[in-house]
């Protein structure tokens, strides 16, 4: 029996922790009218009952960044409320520069928004909130672009990191080259950044792991954790009256192709539905169960 739910507590954990970020087919929801193409990876975002869900579709090659490890981007989304449709297709000056939506209240009405990286061609990327208004989806919230092609960002966390009752979005801008951590909340439509601190990086060049952030929450306060620009280290920033205050810095070397909570025992890691990751390489899915197993010490005997 005890065996069994070791079993359970695995399984549970890796949901846990990859959010709902899953390619089984027998998980994918059914299409009611359309069959939009998905990226190859077809990664999809769930809410906790799975009535609504989130991908991108429409492929395409119209840039040729290749930050995420090939030039496949995506030109549409598709969200899935309730067995209806709604799609929003990009003009061809834009791209999502992402790998799957991500799903949170950020205006505080009981209603799902959809995070999403979106890149202009000549421009660089920036963050886009949508949301469904009036039976379609639309942008309801954007922050500025980065201002040159060929130029990203990560997003390292969508919570309420202050515990005021706001959510706000942080996000590392230009990753690989003195990445920026930026913090936002949305202001009528717009991200106002309130915030940001120098010297980090969630990201490294070519992979799919876009989960180099936790968010640890203990006595009424939460901290966001990131690797620094070397990867030599964690750094961890609280949020108060507006403003990231540096707390905490944790020597340790990062591999960045993996997840950060997989590397370093966060005490009171918050659960992260909107940590996105594809194992792949030297890091395949099963030495990823292996890692989780260990963490969780399920191959102890008992």
């Amino acid at each position: 029996m005890f065996n069994t739910f070791k079993s359970v507590l695995f399984f549970t954990m890796i949901l846990f922790f990859m959010g709902c970020t899953y390619h089984d087919k027998d998980f994918i929801p059914e299409l009611t009218e359309n069959r939009y193409e998905p990226l190859p990876e077809n990664l999809i975002a769930f809410n906790d009952d799975r009535s609504v869900s989130a991908r991108y579709v429409d492929p395409t090659l119209r840039y040729d960044h290749g930050i995420l490890g090939d030039k496949i981007e995506a030109g549409g989304m598709l969200v899935i409320k309730n067995k209806k449709e709604y799609h929003y297709k990009l003009d061809e000056a834009f791209v999502y520069e992402d790998l799957r939506p991500r799903l949170k209240d950020v205006d505080n009405d009981g209603e799902l928004e959809f995070i999403t990286i979106l890149t202009s061609l000549n421009s660089g990327a920036g963050v886009c909130v949508y949301k469904i208004l009036n039976g379609s989806l639309r942008p309801i919230a954007q922050s500025g672009y980065i201002g040159m092609t060929h130029r990203w960002l990560n997003i390292a966390a969508v919570d309420d990191l202050d515990n005021d009752g706001k959510v706000e979005i942080a996000w590392i801008q230009t990753p690989h080259i003195g990445g920026i951590l930026k913090i936002a909340r949305i202001v009528k439509d717009s991200l106002l950044v309130l915030d940001e601190k120098e010297g980090v990086s969630n990201h490294q060049i070519g992979s799919r792991n876009l989960c180099l952030s936790v968010v640890t929450a203990h006595d009424g306060s939460k901290k966001l954790y990131v690797p620094n620009n070397p990867h030599h280290a964690i750094m961890g920033f609280s949020f108060r009256n507006d403003r990231l205050i540096a707390e905490d810095t944790i020597l340790l070397n990062i591999d960045p192709i993996v997840p950060l909570f997989m590397q370093y025992n966060f005490e009171h890691l918050s659960e992260d539905k909107n940590c996105i990751y594809i194992p792949a390489g030297r890091l395949s899915t099963e030495n990823f169960r292996g890692i989780i197993r260990g963490r969780l010490n399920l191959d102890k005997p008992g």
